[in-house]
C-alpha cells in the first residue's frame, strides 16, 4: 500500500523478467480502477536484477481531485504473446499538510506548509511520501533541503524540486519512509540558502490498521478499538464470551435446571439431572404424586411431601377411598329423612343446600340467594356499575404458571353490577399495567348465576414476558358505558408467576374429558375469606360425555359443593368454603378440588380475615394512584414518574403558576415541594441568580460554584484526560484560569474556557492533563482576577492507572469530552448548588440528542435536565442536578446515555459512573483561593496551607517586600552599619569550565535601605592559581526592585584541575569584609565535556549554569535558578519543560512574565522545606515548537549556607582575606590585620 499526500510525485516502478527463455518482455500494462491510464516512463534496462528483466515506472503527481483509495494494477507481457497475472497496490490518496504558518525573513530560509505533528499519518507497513517545502528571499533562493535525523524506518529524501506550485521561487523535496512499527516517528530537516539554516523537526505517526476492518468479533459482537488503535474490544453478545466473542455459551451457565437439578454439558447440548420429586428438561415438572390419580372416584388427591393424601367423600375410607363404609361423618348421608336431618321445605336447590350437623341443619344459599330459606334473589343496585362478588378480593392471590422459556397465561373472571338504565353493559379497563404485561378483557357476558340475572361476567387474561417482575399487582376499573373516562369502581389483587407442573411426564391431565378450564383460578391461588362467613368461589369443568359432573372437595365439613350449572360448552359450580366463626384470623388451609369423579384436581389455600376491609375508603393514594387492598393494608398503583407506598413522590402536580421557576424541575414529596434548578439559577423556587452570589465577578474573579467540584479523575497514562469545572463569573468577560500546583507527574496540554449556552453566568473549564506515570498526582485549577489574585482553586487528585483508553461505540449514544471520565469522584457543598454536566452524542448518522438515564431517582435526590435540539454544531450538553440539605454520598452513580434505536444491546449506550459526595466542608478547594501573591508571585495551594513562591528580588509571605531572602543571612558586624548581603540566586559550590574558555558565574546581592543612587562594588577574595578572573561587574535589571543587584564573575582557567574562587561584598567600613562566597571551579580540558550545542536550535546562553555543576539552596528558603536561552536561528523565545528531578518543590517562571530577569529566561524558584537534605539532579530542555533544543542537567545540594570565613573580617592597608579566613597581607605591612608595618 502507497500512502500519498497530494503534491508529492509518485514513482512506481515495476520490473518484470521472461519465464520462457526463449522470450523477452514485450509489453508493460497499467490500468487504475477510475479508468484513468497512468503516466509512465520509457521501458528501461534492469540487468542489474536479471539480465533480461525490464521495468516500467508509473509517473503521478495527484491533485486534490485524486483524494482517495485508488487501485493500481500491472501485467506484463512477453514477445511470445504471454500474459502475466496482473499485480495491484492500493494508493491510498491524502489531502497536502496544512501545517503550521511559517514567518519568512528576508535574507532567511523558512519552511513553508510545515508539517504539524501528528498531521502526516500513515498506516502501519505502507510507503509513505509527503512533499516539504522551503522558500528564502535571498539572491539564489533555497540551495538545499536536508534530512538530519529520523526514528521512521526507511526515510529517503528527493533531490530538490521546484516549489513554486506553493510560492513563486520555492523549492521542495519528497520525503518518503516504510515503517513496520507503530507509533510516532521524530523527522528532522533543514533548509539552507547561501546565508544560513534553519532546522525543524515534526512528528508522522504511523498508525496501526484498524483491528476492527477485519471483522474478527463472532456471534453478532461488536468490534470497538481503543484510542491508538492498537487492540481491541468484541462486546458480546449475552451469553457468549472469549476475545472474540467465539466461545457460545455455556449450556450450563447459568444452570437452566431448576429445584436443585444439575447440570451436564454435552457441547451444544444439555441434561438436566432433577432432584428427587421432579421431572423434565428442566427438572420444572413436580413429580405430582397424585397423577395418575390414586384415590379413584370417591376421593380427592392432595400432593404432600413425600406422597399423597387421598381425602374421601362421605361414606368412604381406606388409603384410596376404596373402602365403601357403613359409618359415614354425616349420619343424615345414610338416612337424609330422619329426623333433624332436614330444612325447610323451601331450601332447595338451585337456590340452596341443607347443611350443618344433624339437629343443627340450617339452608346454605348459592350466590344468587339469600334469606333464611334461601328465596330471595340478589340484586346490585343503584347507580353506578361496581365489582361484585365473586370478583377476586383485594387480598387474593393469583398464581400463575411459569417455566424455563415462557409464562403461561392467566385466565380469571370478574363480575359486575349493570349500568342501570342502560340498554348496554359497562366498561372494564385496565388501569396501569405493571411493565411488560399485556391485559385483553373479554367482552361482557351474562354468567348465568341463579338468582342474579343483572351482572355481567368479563374474562381477564393476563399475559407476562418471560423476563417480567415475577410479582404483580394487577388493577382493574368498571365505568359506564356513556362515560368512559370516570371510574365508578376499582378492583386490584395480585398475580403471582411460579415454576408449577409445567408439562405433565404422564399426560394424565388430558386424557380425562372432565377436567378444569378457564376462567377457573389457577392452581394454588390463595382465596380469602371472612371468618364467619360462607366464602364463595366459582370453579368451570367440561363436561364428561355431554354432561356435568359434581365436583368434589378435599373437605367435606367446611365445604359444600353446589351442582353444576350448564353452560353449554363447561359447567359452572358454586363451591362454599366456611371458616368457622371460632377461627382464627390468618389461617390459611389448602382445599383441593376434583372436576368430577375421574377428573382434575386443583388446589387452593384459602385464607381467613376477620373482615373484609376496603383499605381504599380513605383515598390514601395520591397524584392519581389507584388504589387496592392486599395482605391487611392498601396498595397503590402509581402513575408514571411516581414512587412511594402512597405516590407521594414524583413530579409537582401542575398548577396556574410554577412552583419552580426559570426552568427548574418541580418534585414533591407528599406537600413538601423540591426544586431542581437549572444550571445558573438557584433558591427555593429558582428565581435567584447564580451570578448573584459572586460579587462583581468582572473584578474580583469567577467562581468555582454551581458544578461539582472533581475529587478525584480517573485517567490513563499516557493518554490525554480532561478534568472539567464549572465556575460563575461575569456576563460578558470570560473567565481567567490558569493551572497552579502541577504534579511533575503530569503534563499540562491545554485549558479550555466555554461558555454555558443556557446560563448566563455559568463558564465551563477543563484541563487537559497527561499522566507520565500510574499513580495518584495532584494538579491544582485557578481562576484568576484582574488584579492577578487567586479568586479561586481546586485541587484535584488524578488517579493514574495503566491500560488502554477504548474508544466508545459510535453506533450508539456515547459520552464526549470534556465529560468527566468513568470512575471518577466529585464533591459538593451541602445546601449549595451541584451540577455535573455530561456532554453526549447520539449514535453515528443521528443528529438528535439522546437522553440519559441515572441509576439514582429524582427521590435520592438526583434529576437530569435533558438535552434538547440537535448536536450538528457541537454534543448535547446534559444538567444533571443533585439536591441535598445533608451529607450524603452517592456511591457508584451511574448514568447511561441512551437513544431509540434499538439492537441487541437495547437503546443503551455507553455507562459512566461516579461517587457523589455532597459534604458539609469542601476538600477540594485549594488553599490558594483569595490569596493575592504579589509582584507576580505564584501561589502553590497543593499543601493545606498556601504558599506564595516569589520572582528572584521579591520575598516575604505575600511576595511584597522588594528584596531577595538572602540565602547566606550573614550575622551582623560589630561597628558596621550597613552591609550588602548576598541575595536568592542559588550558591554557586562547584562551576565547571573548560580550559581556557571563559566561565560566567551569576549571583544577586542586596543593600536594603541604603544608597541606591549608586551602584556597590563587589571585590575578589581568594583566587587559586591558574585562574584568571576578571573583575566583578554589577548590574541592575528593570525587572527587580531597586536594591537589588546582580553581580557576574567571569572565570578562565589556564589548566585542568579543581580551583577556588571567593567574592564578597562591601561594608560602609572600608576594610571590613561583608557577606562572603567561595566557590570551586572545575577545569577540564578540551573534549573532557560534551560537545556544544547547535546554535542554529534553541539553546542555552551565559550566564545559565553551567552543565553538571553544583549550586546550593537552604532548606527552608527560596533560591532561583535562572535560565537564558536564545532562539538560535528562529525568533520567538524556546519554551522550558523540566525532565528529570523533583518537581513538587519547583516552580517555573517563563519568560513570557513581564518581572521574569531577561527576554528569553526561565526563572526557576526551588523552595525545599525546612526537613529537605541531600542533592538533587535537576534536567531542564529547551525547545520552540517542532524544533528541539538544547538539554542541560545540573546538581543542588540542600544544606544550611552561611557566610564565608572572611565575612567581618578586617585587612587594613590593602591586605586581602584569604581563604582560611586569615589576612594576607602586602610585603610591606604585617599582624593579624595587616596593621602593622
Amino acid at each position: 500500500m502507497f500512502t500519498i499526500f497530494v503534491g508529492s510525485d509518485v514513482d512506481i516502478k515495476v520490473v518484470a523478467k521472461p519465464t520462457n527463455p526463449t522470450s523477452n518482455v514485450s509489453t508493460f500494462f497499467f490500468t487504475r480502477n477510475d479508468g484513468v491510464l497512468p503516466m509512465t516512463s520509457a521501458v528501461t534496462d534492469e540487468s542489474s536484477v536479471d539480465p533480461r528483466a525490464k521495468g516500467q515506472a508509473v509517473l503521478w503527481t495527484p491533485v486534490s481531485s485524486d483524494i482517495g483509495d485508488h487501485i493500481l494494477c500491472a501485467r506484463v507481457q512477453d514477445s511470445a504473446g504471454f500474459d502475466s497475472l496482473p499485480r495491484c497496490v492500493i494508493i491510498r490518496v491524502k489531502d497536502a499538510p496544512v501545517g503550521v504558518s511559517s514567518t519568512t525573513v528576508h535574507g532567511k530560509p523558512a519552511f513553508l506548509h510545515w508539517p504539524s505533528n501528528g498531521e502526516i499519518a500513515c498506516l502501519v507497513g505502507s510507503n509513505c511520501r509527503f512533499p516539504i517545502y522551503a522558500f528564502s528571499s535571498t539572491a539564489g533562493g533555497i540551495t538545499g533541503i536536508s534530512l538530519t535525523s529520523s526514528t521512521a524506518a526507511g526515510c529517503h529524501i528527493s533531490s530538490l524540486k521546484d516549489g513554486s506550485t506553493i510560492q513563486s521561487g520555492a523549492k521542495m523535496v519528497d520525503i518518503s519512509f516504510q515503517d513496520t512499527s507503530i507509533g510516532s516517528k521524530k523527522i528532522c530537516l533543514t533548509a539552507s540558502d547561501v546565508n544560513a539554516v534553519i532546522m525543524k523537526c515534526f512528528e508522522a505517526i504511523v498508525r496501526p490498521k484498524d483491528p476492527c476492518e477485519i471483522q474478527p468479533c463472532k456471534n453478532g459482537a461488536e468490534c470497538v478499538t481503543n484510542g491508538d488503535k492498537t487492540s481491541f474490544v468484541c462486546m458480546c453478545r449475552a451469553g457468549y464470551a472469549g476475545t472474540t466473542c467465539d466461545i457460545a455459551p455455556d449450556k450450563c451457565d447459568p444452570n437452566p435446571c431448576k429445584f436443585g437439578g444439575t447440570c451436564r454439558s454435552l457441547g451444544l447440548h444439555f441434561e438436566c439431572v432433577c432432584t428427587s420429586g421432579y421431572v423434565g428438561i428442566y427438572c420444572d415438572n413436580v413429580l405430582d404424586t397424585c397423577r395418575p390419580d390414586p384415590c379413584g372416584s370417591h376421593g380427592v388427591c392432595e400432593d404432600v411431601t413425600g406422597g399423597y393424601t387421598c381425602h374421601c367423600q362421605d361414606g368412604y375410607s381406606g388409603n384410596d377411598c376404596a373402602v365403601h363404609s357403613s359409618s359415614p361423618v354425616d349420619p343424615c348421608t345414610a338416612n337424609p329423612s330422619a329426623a333433624g336431618c332436614s330444612c325447610s321445605a323451601l331450601c332447595v336447590a338451585p337456590n340452596g343446600i341443607c347443611v350443618g350437623t344433624k339437629g343443627s341443619k340450617t339452608c346454605l344459599c348459592s350466590k344468587g340467594f339469600s334469606g333464611s330459606d334461601c328465596q330471595s334473589p340478589t340484586s346490585y343496585g343503584p347507580p353506578n356499575p361496581k365489582f361484585v362478588p365473586p370478583t377476586p378480593e383485594g387480598g387474593d392471590l393469583i398464581k400463575c404458571e411459569r417455566n424455563t422459556y415462557m409464562r403461561s397465561p392467566c385466565i380469571l373472571s370478574v363480575y359486575t353490577s349493570p349500568d342501570l338504565g342502560m340498554s348496554s353493559a359497562p366498561l372494564v379497563k385496565t388501569v396501569l399495567p405493571p411493565g411488560k404485561v399485556t391485559i385483553s378483557i373479554s367482552s361482557p357476558a351474562d354468567p348465568q348465576i341463579a338468582g342474579i340475572p343483572n351482572i355481567y361476567r368479563f374474562d381477564v387474561k393476563i399475559t407476562a414476558q418471560s423476563n417480567a417482575d415475577p410479582k404483580l399487582h394487577i388493577c382493574l376499573q368498571v365505568a359506564k358505558s356513556t362515560d368512559q373516562t370516570h371510574a365508578t369502581d376499582t378492583n386490584c389483587f395480585n398475580v403471582e408467576y411460579e415454576f408449577k407442573h409445567g408439562v405433565d411426564p404422564w399426560g394424565t391431565h388430558i386424557q380425562t374429558n372432565n377436567k378444569f378450564v378457564d376462567p377457573t383460578l389457577p392452581d394454588q391461588s390463595e382465596i380469602v375469606c371472612e371468618v364467619g362467613k360462607p366464602c364463595h368461589f366459582f370453579v368451570y369443568a367440561s363436561k364428561e360425555n355431554g354432561s356435568c359432573r359434581h365436583v368434589l372437595t378435599s373437605d367435606i365439613v367446611t365445604t359444600t359443593v353446589f351442582d353444576p350449572t350448564d353452560l353449554g360448552t363447561s359447567c359452572m359450580t358454586d363451591v362454599v368454603y366456611d371458616f368457622q366463626s371460632s377461627a382464627v384470623a390468618g389461617t390459611i388451609k389448602k382445599l383441593c378440588v376434583k372436576s368430577g369423579d375421574t377428573g382434575d384436581v386443583r388446589c387452593f389455600n384459602m385464607r381467613s380475615v376477620a373482615a373484609i376491609v376496603d383499605y381504599c375508603s380513605s383515598n390514601p393514594c395520591q397524584n392519581g394512584g389507584v388504589c387496592g387492598s392486599s395482605q391487611g393494608t392498601f396498595v397503590c398503583t402509581c402513575t408514571d414518574g411516581y414512587t412511594g407506598l402512597s405516590c407521594e413522590k414524583g413530579p409537582c402536580r401542575p398548577t396556574t403558576t410554577p412552583h419552580c421557576n426559570n426552568g427548574g424541575y418541580c418534585y414533591s414529596i407528599g406537600t413538601t415541594k423540591t426544586c431542581f434548578c437549572k444550571l445558573g439559577f438557584l433558591g427555593p423556587t429558582c428565581t435567584d441568580k447564580s451570578q448573584d452570589t459572586v460579587v462583581n465577578a468582572k473584578i474580583n474573579g469567577s467562581k468555582f460554584k454551581d458544578g461539582t467540584l472533581p475529587k478525584e479523575a480517573k485517567c490513563y497514562v499516557g493518554y490525554p484526560c480532561e478534568i472539567p469545572t464549572t465556575l460563575i463569573g461575569d456576563t460578558c468577560t470570560s473567565p481567567m484560569v490558569t493551572p497552579g500546583y502541577v504534579s511533575g507527574e503530569l503534563d499540562v496540554q491545554k485549558t479550555m474556557i466555554t461558555k454555558d449556552p443556557a446560563s448566563p453566568s455559568d463558564y465551563h473549564a477543563s484541563v487537559e492533563v497527561v499522566s507520565k506515570t500510574s499513580g495518584h498526582h495532584q494538579i491544582c485549577i485557578q481562576s484568576i482576577n484582574t488584579a492577578g489574585q487567586i479568586a479561586d482553586e481546586v485541587c484535584v487528585i488524578v488517579n493514574a492507572v495503566n491500560g488502554h483508553v477504548y474508544l466508545p461505540s459510535k453506533s450508539r449514544a456515547y459520552f464526549v469530552d470534556p465529560t468527566l471520565p468513568d470512575g471518577s469522584s466529585v464533591e459538593c457543598e451541602t445546601s449549595k448548588p451541584c451540577h455535573l454536566t455530561l456532554w453526549v452524542h447520539n449514535y453515528d448518522s443521528e443528529d438528535s440528542c439522546p437522553s440519559v438515564k441515572s441509576s439514582d431517582e429524582a427521590s435520592t435526590g438526583v434529576y437530569i435536565h435533558q438535552a434538547t435540539g440537535t448536536s450538528v454544531t457541537g454534543p448535547c450538553k446534559v444538567d444533571v442536578v443533585f439536591h441535598d440539605d445533608q451529607p450524603k454520598i452517592y456511591t457508584n452513580i451511574c448514568f447511561t446515555a441512551t437513544s431509540t434505536k434499538q439492537d441487541v444491546f437495547g437503546g443503551d449506550g455507553e455507562v459512566r459512573c461516579y461517587d457523589v459526595n455532597i459534604v458539609n466542608t469542601l476538600s477540594v478547594v485549594g488553599s490558594c483561593a483569595s490569596t493575592l501573591c504579589q509582584k507576580g508571585g505564584f501561589c502553590d495551594g497543593h499543601q493545606a496551607t498556601s504558599n506564595c513562591v516569589c520572582l528572584s528580588g521579591y520575598s516575604g509571605l505575600l511576595c511584597s517586600i522588594t528584596h531577595g531572602e538572602s540565602l547566606t543571612d550573614p550575622a551582623p558586624i560589630p561597628g558596621v552599619t550597613t552591609q550588602t548581603t548576598f541575595g536568592d540566586f542559588a550558591v554557586p559550590k562547584l562551576i565547571r569550565c573548560t580550559e581556557n574558555e571563559e566561565c560566567e558565574v551569576s549571583f544577586t546581592f542586596t543593600r536594603p535601605g541604603g544608597d541606591t543612587t549608586t551602584l556597590p562594588s563587589i571585590h575578589l577574595g581568594h583566587v587559586d592559581s591558574d585562574l584568571t578572573v576578571r573583575p566583578p561587574t554589577v548590574s541592575t535589571d528593570p525587572h527587580t526592585p531597586e536594591g537589588t543587584y546582580h553581580g557576574k564573575v567571569k572565570v578562565v582557567g589556564s589548566r585542568p584541575g579543581n580551583k577556588k574562587v571567593c567574592v564578597h561584598t562591601p561594608t560602609n567600613s572600608p576594610n571590613v569584609v561583608g557577606d562572603e562566597i567561595c566557590f570551586d571551579v572545575d577545569v577540564s580540558s578540551h573534549g573532557t565535556n560534551s560537545a556544544p550545542h547547535n546554535t542554529n536550535q534553541p539553546h542555552f546562553i551565559e550566564p545559565t549554569v553551567p552543565p553538571d555543576s553544583t549550586l546550593q539552596c537552604s532548606p527552608g528558603k527560596t533560591c532561583h535558578v535562572i535560565m537564558h536561552m536564545s532562539p538560535g536561528l528562529n525568533h520567538e523565545c524556546p519554551s522550558l519543560v523540566q525532565t528529570q528531578g523533583p518537581s513538587d518543590d519547583l516552580h517555573m517562571f517563563h519568560s513570557d512574565s513581564s518581572h521574569v530577569i531577561g527576554s528569553c529566561a526561565v526563572d526557576v524558584a526551588l523552595t525545599p522545606p525546612a526537613s529537605k537534605q541531600g542533592t538533587d539532579t535537576l534536567c531542564f530542555k529547551t525547545s520552540l515548537p517542532y524544533i528541539p533544543g538544547e538539554s542541560r542537567c545540573f546538581n543542588v545540594d540542600y544544606f544550611p549556607i552561611v557566610s564565608g570565613p572572611c565575612h567581618g573580617v578586617t585587612c587594613y592597608h590593602g591586605g586581602v582575606c584569604g581563604v582560611n579566613g586569615l589576612c594576607v597581607c602586602p610585603i610591606d605591612h604585617s599582624g593579624p590585620n595587616c596593621g602593622d608595618i
